[in-house]
């Protein structure tokens, strides 16, 4: 009885790792059949604004948490030795009404302890099960200061009433085969993340949002083999406005003086 207790609970433990599995072929190249990315839940962040008692309810964006595949730190080892592979990279895009897809950013999540340098000989490696981070306004993204505002920058003035998790066209896990070569640049900023990560979305924010995800070298700064979709996304279907008469003729102090604000760029 105490073995199948031990049997039991090591399957319960163990159970984020039995979503892939790992085939190496040669020093420079394996096989992975891995499942995608989900999405746990997004949630709008309220934003309370204005000025002389007189309050009213934004949102700044929205708060989402990604659930990732998870791979033993034994077969990351190996990945490593074969790909030189020490993180992900996450990349967010939106797709509006018009149909493109904007990449908004990209998020690297590291999958080793500490920092990995190029005389790194023995990289120990984690699992890395999920993500915490923020999509956010312009008006909110810029930093804690401007969401210290009593007023938002840039005429901002937009409420989220949701954020939907919706299915994406195909949620069958990925059949990968990954070689040393496949590299390539990451287009659009990227940050590793940490505990105040957010993504600047721009002035508005309606659309699908997209996740993606690929392995990653920090030291090179390079994406090795393709990106691969989370099965799920998140959709914003509208934006409501919000009539803050309380923040007419408010201006920030510290913002440019032109009439056009350049929206702060994600990764600065």
């Amino acid at each position: 009885m105490k073995n199948v207790l031990i049997v039991c609970l090591s399957i319960l433990l163990g159970s984020c790792d039995t979503n892939y599995s790992y085939m190496p072929i040669n020093d420079k190249s394996f096989r992975i059949k891995i499942s995608r990315g989900s999405i746990n839940h997004a949630t709008p962040t309220d934003w309370r604004v204005g000025r002389r008692g007189k309050y009213k309810t934004l949102s700044k964006g929205f708060k989402i948490s990604l659930k990732l595949p998870v791979i033993s730190p034994s077969d990351l080892k190996d990945i490593h030795s074969k790909i030189k592979a020490d993180s992900w990279v996450l990349k967010i895009s939106r797709r509006g009404s018009e149909g493109r897809a904007k990449v908004l950013g990209n998020i690297r999540l590291p999958l080793a302890k500490g920092r990995v340098k190029s005389s790194s000989k023995n990289i120990h490696f984690k699992r890395l099960r999920r993500a915490v981070f923020s999509i956010y306004y312009s008006a909110a993204a810029h930093s804690k200061r401007f969401e210290r505002f009593p007023c938002p920058a840039f005429g901002h003035n937009k409420l989220i009433s949701k954020a939907r998790v919706i299915d994406s066209s195909n949620t069958r896990p990925l059949k990968l085969k990954i070689h040393y070569r496949e590299r390539a640049g990451v287009s659009g900023g990227l940050e590793t993340i940490d505990f105040t990560t957010r993504v600047n979305a721009g002035m508005s924010m309606t659309g699908n949002y997209i996740f993606e995800l690929a392995f990653y070298n920090s030291l090179y700064k390079n994406r090795i083999g393709p990106f691969m979709p989370f099965k799920e996304q998140v959709v914003v279907p509208q934006e409501d406005q919000v009539d803050v008469r309380s923040c007419t003729g408010f201006r920030p102090k510290g913002l440019p003086t032109d009439s056009q604000y350049r929206e702060f760029k994600f990764g600065r």
